[in-house]
């Protein structure tokens, strides 16, 4: 037979808060409700996709779009980002707690931050958390560097090229495969609608990750040692990713994968969701 999950997605106001978009699929009884905030660029329905294999395996999956995304209300910021997924927590935990199951937390890349941020929340939301190649720390330097870098790189074009290739937009392909890029828009993200001078304020000058420590909550770590955007923020992987990630998180295990981003490589995320399922249901790394 099959599997048909349930799906529910819809509009969600509250207070003064810009309306969010969110989305839930999975079962009339779950083990767990799963809750993922969006990358960058993406839609709630996305996390759907990338995660099925966890919503087969018998959890259900709660997400959201961050303002200035789709059809959510706002602009987008770093700072909204992080007000949005604490929003959309703590509708999430109302639900696991209504339905009398655990909630769990997933986040990848940047979504991290803000994830992260919000499991400070009395009392602890999270009876577990996955996190996948989780950025802690922004800095436009960095960043920066990383371009100019690229650039020194790549091929000169021929003498006659028609159309020289644009080095941003070929910097962002190699970062972000897979999503639609312009000069207006980032996925599902329109330029008019994020705060461009606001998120390098940010990057600057706020940690919005300064003290937070989830010292209960076990956590799952899986990174790949040749993810880009990684390399960006901590180059010296094999000495200071590990010990970034316990300050935060104490109980924290480790994977590491062969290449870069899981959805570059079937066999990638074969491993990251084989051990996703894994730590979900015994509590512990898969050896």
């Amino acid at each position: 037979m099959t599997f048909r999950p349930v799906f529910e997605r819809g509009v969600r106001l509250s207070g003064k808060n810009a309306p969010l978009e969110w989305a839930r699929a999975g079962h009339r009884h779950p083990k767990a409700l799963i809750f993922a905030p969006p990358l960058i660029g993406g839609a709630a329905a996305q996390q759907m996709r990338i995660y099925r294999p966890l919503i087969r395996g018998g959890y259900d999956l709660f997400s959201f779009s961050y303002s200035g995304h789709g059809i959510s209300g706002g602009r987008f910021s770093l700072a909204a980002s992080i007000r949005d997924t604490r929003h959309a927590l703590f509708h999430a935990a109302a639900e696991a707690r209504r339905r009398k199951i655990p909630l769990f937390g997933l986040a990848a890349s940047y979504s991290a931050i803000p994830l992260l941020s919000a499991g400070r929340m009395k009392p602890p939301p999270f009876s577990k958390l996955v996190l996948i190649n989780p950025v802690t720390r922004l800095c436009p330097f960095s960043v920066l560097r990383s371009f100019w870098s690229f650039c020194r790189r790549q091929p000169q074009g021929a003498p006659f090229q028609a159309k020289p290739p644009n080095p941003l937009k070929t910097y962002l392909n190699s970062l972000f495969p897979g999503i639609g890029k312009g000069l207006n828009r980032f996925g599902t993200l329109r330029r008019s609608r994020a705060r461009l001078l606001k998120i390098l304020v940010e990057a600057s000058l706020q940690n919005p990750l300064s003290g937070v420590t989830l010292a209960r909550t076990p956590a799952l770590c899986l990174y790949g040692r040749q993810d880009d955007v990684l390399r960006i923020f901590h180059p010296e992987m094999g000495q200071d990713y590990e010990p970034a990630i316990r300050t935060i998180c104490p109980h924290a295990c480790f994977q590491a994968y062969p290449g870069g981003h899981f959805l570059r490589s079937l066999k990638a995320r074969a491993v990251v969701e084989e051990s996703i399922l894994y730590f979900l249901a015994r509590g512990e790394c898969q050896t």
